[in-house]
Formats: C-alpha cells, sequence, structure tokens
C-alpha cells in the first residue's frame, strides 16, 4: 500500500475510500474465500481445459450438463444426510472435542469466558461470536474454545456453528434444479 500511495496517489485514495477490510483478506472479519469458492473455480477449470476450443454453443451446453449433474449429486448426498450439521462440520467437531475437553473455562459474564488450553488463554464471547484465537470469527465453525464453554454451558455444540454448516442449509443450496434446453423450435421468444 505505502509503494501504492507513492507511484498512485489517487488509486490509493480511492481504495483507502473503499475500506480495507474489502480489500484484504488478512483484514477481512470472516473468510470470505476459502473451501467452497477456491475449489469450484479450480474444479470448473479443469473441466474446461479439454474444451476450450469448441464452439461457444458447445462449451455452453457441455457447462449447463456438467452443473445438472453436479447440483444432481449434491443434492443426492444431501438428502442423504440425517445429521442436522453437515459431515464436514460433524467431522470438524468430532476432531476438536477431546482438544476441548482439555480446556480451563472460566466465567467473566454471562456471556464472555476465559479459556485456557495448555498453549494460551483466549476469550470467548458469545454475544458477539467471537473468540480471540479468530478461528470462529473467521470459519463460522467452532473452536476448542468455544467447544469448551459450550460443554460449560450445557449446550449443544452445533447450535454455536453458522447455519452454513447445517444439512438444511445444503439442501437448500442445490434445491434448484437445472434443465436441458429445450429444443429451438420449442422456444417461445417474445418479439
Amino acid at each position: 500500500m505505502v509503494e501504492l500511495k507513492d507511484t498512485h496517489c489517487k488509486c490509493y485514495d480511492n481504495l483507502i475510500e473503499i475500506r480495507i477490510e474489502k480489500l484484504l483478506r488478512v483484514r477481512s472479519p470472516k473468510r470470505r474465500y476459502k473451501m467452497m469458492t477456491t475449489n469450484i473455480a479450480e474444479s470448473m477449470n479443469s473441466c474446461l481445459l479439454a474444451i476450450q476450443k469448441l464452439p461457444i454453443a458447445s462449451i455452453a451446453e457441455f457447462i449447463r450438463d456438467l452443473l445438472q449433474r453436479w447440483f444432481h449429486d449434491r443434492r443426492t448426498n444431501a438428502h442423504e444426510m440425517s445429521t442436522y450439521l453437515t459431515r464436514y462440520a460433524d467431522d470438524h467437531i468430532k476432531q476438536r472435542v477431546l482438544q476441548s475437553q482439555r480446556c480451563e473455562v472460566n466465567p467473566i459474564d454471562c456471556n464472555r469466558f476465559k479459556v485456557g488450553d495448555k498453549w494460551t488463554d483466549t476469550i470467548v464471547d458469545l454475544e458477539q461470536r467471537s473468540c480471540l484465537c479468530r478461528q470462529w470469527d473467521l470459519d463460522e465453525l467452532s473452536c476448542i474454545h468455544v467447544m469448551a464453554v459450550a460443554r460449560l454451558k450445557g449446550m449443544p455444540m452445533t447450535v454455536l456453528c453458522s447455519d452454513f454448516y447445517t444439512t438444511g442449509w445444503l439442501k437448500h443450496a442445490y434445491s434448484m434444479i437445472v434443465n436441458p434446453v429445450p429444443k429451438p423450435e420449442t422456444w417461445n421468444i417474445p418479439r
């Protein structure tokens, strides 16, 4: 940013007006680009490599067909899940439950807790949905400190995870149907 300010002051001023939080992942209050956004782009790019020299209509049909299959497979997978959280979130919780049992929790008030693990002490704020380790803040999936607080308060671990990790949300995300394009002679084109 210093280099940008020195060479293009007006551009620098415009970026500062936008706010740094919107520009830099490191300053983002949440993880905007992680597994889902990166993986889908990489998956799509690898699928399109083989067909990049085809006519645009063929590429469009290939993409439509690919998305139709992906949505069907993911919709089927989501409907087979019987847990509240997705398999990914359930695995995350299970991996960290043992670690969270080693944490010592001391209430500060009804929403804030000092939580110590063998490395460091941190503060969990249930009202702000924040932990100083920042894992819960960024991923919106319970860290070991939040799990320790949930256990102390008798709360289910699943309550403190974002709705984005629920099976219901996953089912909703893939609820749209990708239909085949009908033959051109059946199209109803308005004047």
